[in-house]
């Protein structure tokens, strides 16, 4: 561990040198904030997202058999869904989880008032835009249970990728929200279905349990879990290297290429990317804003800025066939040339970004833009700020970032930019955007979903609707004795052992 010295690595008040002695079977993970919610209906945040999937079961998984399905069948072409639950099915106090549990969680997300953050995958259940809107009760639904194990789905139209839009969908204990409201994601007072049980929570720490109820408990390693909330990266990894941590998430950057064998790098679904104002006068011409991202020089900023931890973008899609093969310099010669076409040449631009290492991406972007002839003003907000601006409009170009979670389908890159996505406020109008993705949900195999999602890419990116920049990737620190049974980032706690 060569160099260690000049990060900053001392042992400070949050770590002590000697580190603790791990209790046998026990997992200690860092995380990089804390949860916002426990409750699947309610959390929004990334951090709780990964708790999620430790405490809840969902109705379909991202790994074959951890989902409370044990079967999908399409019907009507897809306009049909019949799940059949796993049999014997409990709740973690011991209470059957049972069809008729599912159709309530469904009503519940999908009605007035809902936050839950995943309802867009629900709506095309018939009636569930309108119930959502208070237009009709949620009993109408089209969800129900013709016997305990079995829920029916009725979709508007055919949806191929219904299965896989429930794998982040998790059902609440309806006895337990009934008995103690907002307060049943208390410890005293939690119930779930997953492979973990929350037995202790503050605002920055909590334990978990092994889940015995859980149907695969037996697959479950590991005892316990110990959570810690730690924003400071650097925290972090000084809890790791005095031994007081065995998972962390996200390394400071700088450390990326000292850390060795201890340091795993995992592809993410997270785009780092510009929205461009289409109702800018100078923007506003798609010549602009492809010149743009023709200059950026994306392998420098990937390289230069943040180690491993990004790929460039030269596409939305990882891996995607719309990537420019073309070098710099002859990307650079066509960017000059549609500036000039376009009249643009020593136009000013505001860029916003929102500080730390969005700084640095700023400035090189500077830089190339200036290298075509256009000059740009970068002004630095908080997130609060940046959000704002862009949604009142009162911008030029903002640096934005999103971060997918679980959801790596190249049509989840797409989804967030079409009309009423998360990310789609930058006055850019793409119905086309949506016609593509209803299509691509409509289809039932992957393969050829994926080739529309590039084919919908290529409309995007030859409108130049938005500038990629980079695909960052997920960091995490493991100790060497942990083992994972499965691939991918450590997000599923219950395939994790020790050696």
């Amino acid at each position: 561990m060569a160099g260690l010295a000049g990060l900053g690595l001392a042992c400070g008040p949050l770590a002590g040198c000697g580190g603790r002695a791990r209790p046998e079977g026990v997992l200690r993970v860092g995380l990089s904030g804390a949860p916002d919610s426990l409750d699947p209906a309610i959390a929004q945040f990334a951090t709780a997202a990964i708790l999620l999937n430790q405490l809840h079961a969902p109705l379909d998984s991202y790994r074959p058999g951890q989902g409370l399905v044990e079967s999908w069948e399409a019907e009507a072409d897809g306009a049909v869904w019949r799940a059949t639950l796993r049999e014997g099915l409990q709740w973690s106090d011991g209470a059957p989880l049972t069809a008729d549990e599912i159709v309530w969680n469904v009503q519940q997300a999908a009605g007035p008032g809902s936050v839950y953050s995943g309802v867009g995958d629900l709506l095309p259940l018939k009636g569930a835009a309108d119930a959502s809107l208070g237009l009709r009760p949620v009993t109408e639904i089209g969800v129900s249970a013709p016997d305990a194990r079995t829920v029916v789905f009725e979709l508007a139209e055919p949806l191929g990728v219904f299965p896989e839009t429930m794998r982040e969908f998790y059902p609440r204990p309806r006895h337990a929200i009934e008995a103690h409201g907002p307060d049943w994601v208390q410890p005293e007072n939690f119930v779930c279905a997953g492979p973990y049980l929350l037995t202790r929570s503050t605002q920055l720490s909590m334990s978990l349990a092994r889940n015995p109820r859980y149907f695969a408990s037996g697959d479950v390693a590991l005892a316990a879990v110990e959570v810690e909330a730690v924003e400071d990266e650097a925290a972090r990894l000084r809890m790791f290297r005095a031994g007081d941590l065995d998972l962390a998430q996200d390394p400071p950057l700088q450390s990326v290429r000292v850390l060795g064998d201890e340091m795993h790098v995992y592809d993410a679904p997270r785009l780092t990317y510009l929205k461009p104002n289409h109702a800018s006068p100078v923007l506003g011409d798609a010549r602009v804003r492809r010149a743009l991202s023709l200059a950026v020089d994306r392998e420098f900023i990937a390289s230069a800025l943040f180690a491993d931890l990004a790929a460039p973008a030269p596409a939305i899609i990882p891996a995607s066939p719309n990537a420019d093969p073309r070098g710099r310099a002859e990307r650079q010669e066509e960017a000059r040339a549609l500036v000039e076409a376009a009249g643009a040449a020593g136009a000013e631009l505001e860029l916003l970004q929102s500080g730390g290492e969005r700084e640095g991406i700023a400035v090189t972007l500077a830089d190339d833009w200036a290298a075509i002839g256009i000059e740009t003003t970068i002004s630095r907000t908080d997130d609060t700020g940046l959000y704002a601006a862009v949604d009142e409009g009162r911008f030029d170009l903002a640096l934005a970032r999103f971060d997918r979670g679980l959801k790596t389908a190249p049509w989840r890159y797409l989804e967030p930019f079409a009309p009423g996505g998360f990310a789609a406020n930058f006055n850019w109008r793409a119905p086309d955007l949506s016609a593509a993705l209803a299509e691509i949900r409509a289809e039932p195999d992957a393969e050829r979903r994926a080739a529309l999602a590039f084919a919908a890419e290529r409309a995007v990116l030859e409108e130049a609707a938005l500038i990629p920049l980079l695909h960052e990737r997920a960091g995490w620190l493991s100790a060497g004795a942990l083992r994972d049974s499965g691939t991918g980032q450590p997000l599923f706690w219950a395939n994790l052992s020790f050696r």
